[in-house]
């Protein structure tokens, strides 16, 4: 057997309590010791501090992720670290990404610091994490390697040693077989990986999901009636998996999703009741039931009403539960990050959801319409969900790299990377009960008084719709396949009293001016601003010479 060996590092401890200074960052430099590991481990860092936080409080901090001591190439300076996952273990917490091309593996004990415990010189091979896990006793990392020979494959590690020295698993599945690891789930006695291969483009990508109790024989998942263009996902909490993937009809059209269930760690499924007619592909697992959270796909042609998760109980059936824009907003939820919590415990959720996404709030109001923002989202089992109160930095956490929600017997936390300054950003809930919540209200929906253009629709003489007009290089106005200019010139930039909107949108128009077209004759459309009248009149114009979007 291979075995990948450490770099001797020392580990230093900063300790993240106490004062508060005055950018908001919780710290306070405390005495520590450090107590020597067993032999070929590193050492290991017994924290005495002198203060603790208050209970019931959200404590923000950061921790350095240290380059000293990482092997590279000798006439290469230390570059900033490369970042490609995080993630925790009963052994601390632990952050994979790569140094100057190499392979580099960082650890903490307390969320003060991140230090290297092993690294690869650069560039014989070059392997991209991103999963973490932990399964019995051992510490699991996957993903895909560049190998010396230009092939690609897929790769999973082991160490026993709290990360200071790894194996590859050399099972086919991540030596021939895969070309990436996109996930690694352990549920009590048993390992799920979640395995592919893309590496002929005209095939697509080959699933192949498989299970081990010992991580060495690894064995197929089978999904029954699965179809030979199915590509399941799966997601869990600690006590049940569910496979999902989407179905298409012959004509390419969203079918609706096939789902399957396991109550044994992923060895064994059985097909569960498919989700019809829903077009969203987010999903997580809340007290034991599946959860397809809500996801309204709107943008300035189009407006769709909210509407709320859809959960597949435990009596197997599943219920629409009522939408609610104060939690989940009108618009689209991405999903984050979760826990992988007990089906006895509550699932906390990091999302990022657009609220008053539907185009008609930009004519109530342009300052306050497509608001996005992130929100930590908790939930006992799935049918009922609450927004966490007042948790600090959240769209900070939102636009950083890899991020992570931990919750479980050890506390609440959130954690976030930024690769600008090589820190992870962290968030903790100090207080033994939960965190508290907050009911957002609910907010009415828009006023519609004439209706919205739709993409690509014909316009009669006589109608009336609210039309918002791209402005900039790829704007203009359009009916059906008819391009139409005005007869002198928008003003640029709009005046501020006008309804506008700037976006940033690649290969697009520079922003939005929300008003009105009124076609009066075949040849002649005018275009209003509500509140101020007439502002353009627009007549046929050529198609433009250059392509957009």
């Amino acid at each position: 057997m291979r075995v990948l060996r450490a770099v001797p590092v020392i580990v230093v401890a900063l300790v993240a309590a106490g004062c508060a200074r005055g950018d908001g960052i919780v710290s306070n430099s405390v005495p520590s010791t450090v107590a020597p590991g067993p032999a070929g481990t590193a050492a290991l860092t017994t924290v005495v501090a002198t203060t603790e936080p208050a209970p019931g409080e959200w404590v923000v901090s950061t921790a350095p992720i240290v380059t000293e001591g990482i092997a590279t190439q000798s006439d290469l300076p230390v570059q900033t670290p490369g970042v490609q996952v995080i993630g925790r273990t009963s052994v601390g917490w632990f952050v994979v990404g790569a140094v100057n091309g190499g392979f580099t593996v960082w650890r903490s004990t307390d969320l003060s610091s991140f230090e290297p415990v092993y690294s690869e010189v650069c560039c014989q091979r070059s392997l991209f994490a991103t999963a973490i896990a932990e399964f019995d006793g051992s510490v699991l990392v996957g993903g895909t390697e560049n190998r010396p020979d230009g092939s690609r494959g897929a790769f999973m590690l082991r160490s026993d040693d709290a990360g200071v020295t790894w194996s590859p698993i050399e099972a086919p599945l991540f030596t021939t077989d895969a070309s990436r690891v996109d996930r690694i789930i352990t549920i009590g006695d048993t390992v799920l990986v979640e395995t592919l291969d893309d590496r002929v483009p005209t095939a697509g990508p080959r699933p192949m999901p498989a299970w081990s109790d010992d991580l060495t024989t690894w064995t197929p998942v089978e999904l029954p009636g699965a179809l030979p263009s199915d590509w399941a996902t799966f997601t869990n909490d600690d006590d049940v998996v569910f496979g999902v993937t989407s179905r298409q009809s012959a004509d390419g059209i969203s079918a609706g999703w096939a789902i399957w269930r396991s109550d044994d760690g992923g060895r064994t499924f059985t097909e569960a009741p498919p989700l019809d007619g829903i077009t969203r592909g987010t999903f997580v697992v809340a007290g034991g039931a599946l959860v397809a959270l809500p996801q309204v796909i709107q943008f300035e042609y189009v407006h769709a009403d909210p509407i709320g998760p859809v959960v597949l109980g435990a009596d197997g059936a599943w219920t629409q539960l009522p939408a609610d824009t104060g939690t989940w907003g009108d618009g689209i939820v991405s999903f984050a990050t979760r826990t992988g919590t007990a089906s006895t415990s509550p699932a906390y959720v990091l999302v990022s959801r657009e609220t008053r996404a539907s185009v008609h709030y930009c004519y109530d109001d342009v300052r306050t319409c497509g608001q996005v923002d992130t929100a930590l989202l908790v939930s006992a089992d799935g049918s009922g969900w609450a927004e966490v109160s007042d948790v600090p930095g959240l769209d900070t956490i939102g636009r950083l790299g890899p991020a992570g929600v931990h919750a479980g017997p050890g506390g609440l936390e959130l954690l976030a990377v930024s690769g600008e300054d090589a820190t992870v950003r962290v968030t903790r809930w100090t207080g033994a009960e939960p965190p508290p919540v907050t009911e957002r209200p609910d907010y009415p929906p828009p006023d519609i008084p004439v209706p919205l253009y739709e993409g690509g629709q014909d316009v009669a003489v006589g109608s009336e719709l609210r039309y918002p007009l791209g402005l900039g290089t790829c704007g203009g106005l359009y009916t059906g396949d008819q391009r139409w200019e005005p007869e002198l010139p928008l003003a640029d930039p709009p005046p501020p009293e006008w309804p506008y909107r700037a976006m940033e949108i690649s290969d697009g128009p520079a922003g939005y001016l929300y008003g009105r077209i009124l076609r009066t004759a075949e040849d002649t459309i005018e275009f209003s601003i509500e509140g101020i009248g007439t502002v353009a009149t627009f007549h046929p114009a050529p198609p433009l010479e250059f392509g957009c979007g």
